[in-house]
């Protein structure tokens, strides 16, 4: 990706991703509708859906995450988004109300309207069938386009609602039988039972969250259990940056000096030492100036 903002999507599951996973101004999603979509307020639904401009279908404006993962930046393994369809005939309009509800902050939840009202069926331990597809409602009209018949037994055709889900790529697979293109989808690990089993700490966010703190203790237990030092931010902030913006801990500095980069820069390219001028710590940017005089780089950039 370029370092300049997309303007569209290219597709419905670049959209999700893209609001999930990538490090975006919120506004950034308001302007990146996907193609052959418009984002648009449902009077019958009573909420904001996406709404396939050539079928109709309307798609929950927020996909269920059901990655489990400690930074909401960083997925620890591939991802996929599927979709589940549903249609009006067949009475599923308030239960797609209600997934569509608690899709953005009770994923989870959200699952659980699903198999309880049969739109999720279990086949095989913790997998699941229902009319789960990786085509998204554009794929799905030109699937109908390029056939003289619609093959009617296929579970999306006719749909009217569409929830997307955000996977872990392993905890989706080929359905057996019936169309090629059907999916089965395994229930979301409970983080809460054992999330040791399942999370891998990202100790680089707790040591940013440390330096914001001013807490020398927590930093270096973080040090010590490994954390990048230059780990950072959505903004491009590192525990550094963070360190050099507030009133100073000079035990925290003891600790991120030797091992931080001194001359990183954040996504609009300030140093920590810019941070440390901007809000007024004069000894703090003292102290900065002086360790970029020995950086090979920071030497040319000292004022």
């Amino acid at each position: 990706m370029s370092g300049i903002g997309e303007t569209i999507s290219g597709d419905l599951g670049r959209f999700f991703h893209r609001k999930l996973v990538v490090a975006k101004p919120g506004h950034d999603f308001i302007r990146a509708e996907p193609v052959g979509y418009h984002s648009t307020w449902d009077h019958e639904l009573k909420r904001t859906v996406i709404r396939h401009v050539a079928t109709g279908i309307r798609v929950a404006a927020d996909a269920l995450d059901l990655v489990e993962r400690v930074d909401r930046r960083k997925t620890p393994e591939p991802t996929r988004v599927v979709y589940l369809y549903l249609n009006h005939a067949d009475g599923h309009m308030p239960k797609f109300v209600e997934a569509a509800t608690l899709a953005n902050t009770r994923p989870r939840d959200a699952w659980k309207v699903l198999v309880d009202h049969g739109l999720l069926r279990q086949v095989d331990g913790a997998w699941y069938t229902g009319a789960v597809t990786s085509m998204d409602p554009v794929h799905v009209v030109r699937r109908t386009e390029h056939r003289v018949h619609a093959r009617v037994e296929e579970p999306w055709h006719g749909a009217d609602f569409c929830v997307a889900f955000h996977m872990l790529t392993r905890c989706i697979r080929p359905a057996v039988g019936g169309s090629p293109e059907a999916l089965q989808i395994q229930e979301p690990i409970s983080l809460e039972e054992a999330a040791e089993d399942f999370v891998e700490v990202d100790y680089g966010v707790q040591l940013i969250e440390a330096a914001i703190r001013r807490d020398a203790a927590d930093v270096q237990r973080c040090l010590e259990a490994g954390a990048n030092p230059n780990f950072v931010d959505t903004r491009g902030w590192t525990a550094l940056h963070c360190a050099a913006g507030i009133r100073p801990a000079w035990e925290v500095f003891d600790l991120l000096l030797p091992v931080c980069n001194v001359v990183a820069r954040t996504h609009r390219g300030e140093l920590p030492v810019d941070l440390a001028d901007k809000g007024g710590q004069d000894d703090t940017a003292a102290v900065l100036r002086e360790k970029m005089r020995k950086h090979p780089k920071g030497k040319h950039l000292v004022t």
